[in-house]
């Protein structure tokens, strides 16, 4: 063992290698805050295998499209199927606001997800087909409708409901309804035959052109809409689109002030490269999006879409900010409504072709940061305490013993052979320092004797 006193005096050469050794390795222990006081701890994360999303719904009844063909638009008295697509609607609304302005999202149905978690947000999933809409113009009527349009809307406004319901009827005067549509008739019945195997599927399309948009504003005391009393879009004051209103639905004592106007898009679907799931059921298209393609409902969806938005709208599904913002309202609601409708159609009877998607499962983690020099400096001066150890190693080699030896330890582990070599191995273990100032050691053999050798043991300092 060796012990030193410091500070140590100069005794000669080498007499400070330990405090030299000391000073090295002080700075070791005092520098923890040079590092853990500057770490910047920031989120991040990483993408691992989150496995397989089948595509489509293997399990849902193909008949299902034989069914909707069956019942004719003349006697349906229900609108069960606007209803769920009102509901996809509320989902697909839900959550973060959207990165692609409400362009493409699609529900991942709970049926397709074979796993005991959701799938975190922020994952992706690859290749994923979903329904698209691209809004390139939207303008208002400067002029009310003249008697001729009046009549024939009034004339045609129950074909564009699939259930027959008017969308002015009294059930949708609700502030915010609103509807975009044509007079095209529904012929998708032209698909059905009785015979199951022969009913087809509708051929992939995809539209691009302009529809007639309507938006109530509200209902009010009959004045012919001039002015508008302040609606939940705002007054003629602030909103120049107001003071194009006009009554459409109008008796002695109240009337229902509208906006008309058109609206142009494309409507499809699209093959997404990499879709990013912005809540545990709904994805989004993310990046450059490819080319809007045709799609096996985009017709279908369309024709649903005047009876999803009056729901939707009655409702009040959408999240969307209404004072002065009348534009954003129609582009919100009209594209929901469309991927809505068609994931309706989708989920239930899209049963061709499934496929399994690939999921990148997202980890969130954090991240630690500091400053490249700080890191260089505690390298660098964790370099001292190896340093301290070279010191010592090279001072002790250059040494026959050590500096200072610790007496009453040494005179223990003395070899005292050479005083009586043939008794060595009778040596007790009582042995014991006598007396610590004196440097005595007093040594007793298993025989009993004591005290027959007393030994006087000095050390001496090297120099």
């Amino acid at each position: 063992m060796v012990s030193w006193k410091l500070p140590t005096k100069y005794t000669g050469r080498g007499s400070f290698i330990v405090t030299l050794v000391l000073l090295l390795m002080l700075p070791a222990t005092m520098i923890a805050p040079l590092l853990t006081g500057a770490v910047d701890w920031t989120t991040t994360f990483a993408f691992k295998d989150g496995g397989v999303l089948p595509s489509v719904i293997t399990s849902v009844d193909p008949n299902y499209w034989y069914w909707y063909l069956y019942t004719s638009k003349e006697s349906r008295s229900e609108d069960g199927f606007a209803l769920t697509a009102t509901g996809i609607a509320a989902e697909l609304w839900a959550g973060a606001a959207s990165s692609s302005g409400y362009r493409c999202r699609h529900l991942v149905n709970e049926m397709k997800m074979d796993r005991d978690t959701p799938i975190p947000v922020n994952s992706t999933v690859e290749d994923a087909v979903l329904p698209c809409i691209e809004i390139h113009n939207l303008t208002w009527d400067q002029t009310p409708w003249d008697e001729n349009v009046l009549k024939l809307f009034q004339e045609n406004a129950p074909s564009i409901s699939l259930v027959n319901t008017s969308p002015i009827n009294s059930q949708f005067w609700d502030p915010g309804n609103a509807i975009v549509y044509d007079f095209k008739p529904w012929d998708s019945r032209k698909h059905f035959n009785v015979d199951l195997e022969y009913t087809r599927f509708p051929s992939p399309t995809i539209f691009s052109g302009t529809k007639k948009v309507l938006l109530l504003l509200r209902r009010q005391d009959t004045n012919d809409c001039a002015p508008v009393v302040a609606s939940i879009f705002g007054n003629d004051s602030s909103m120049a689109q107001i003071k194009n209103a006009y009554p459409l639905v109008q008796n002695e004592y109240h009337e229902n002030c509208y906006l008309s106007g058109t609206i142009s898009f494309t409507a499809g679907a699209v093959k997404s490269t990499f879709s990013r799931f912005i809540s545990s059921r709904v994805i989004e298209a993310v990046g450059n999006y490819p080319q809007i393609e045709p799609s096996l409902w985009t017709e279908e969806a369309l024709f649903q879409m005047p009876d999803v938005m009056s729901r939707i709208t009655k409702l009040n599904n959408s999240h969307v900010p209404t004072w002065d913002n009348v534009d954003d309202y129609i582009r919100a609601v009209t594209a929901i409504s469309y991927m809505a409708a068609w994931d309706a159609f989708y989920s239930m009877t899209d049963n061709t072709n499934p496929v399994d998607l690939k999921v990148n499962q997202r980890v969130d983690m954090l991240k630690a940061q500091v400053h490249r020099g700080r890191v260089y400096a505690w390298l660098a001066i964790n370099m001292l305490l190896t340093a301290s150890g070279i010191v010592l190693l090279v001072f002790e080699a250059l040494s026959s013993k050590c500096q200072v030896t610790d007496g009453p330890t040494a005179a223990l582990m003395t070899d005292t052979s050479a005083l009586e070599p043939g008794s060595r191995s009778s040596l007790s273990a009582k042995s014991h320092i006598l007396n610590d100032a004196d440097k005595q050691l007093r040594i007793v053999k298993d025989t009993g004797d004591v005290d027959k050798w007393r030994l006087k043991l000095v050390t001496k300092q090297r120099t």
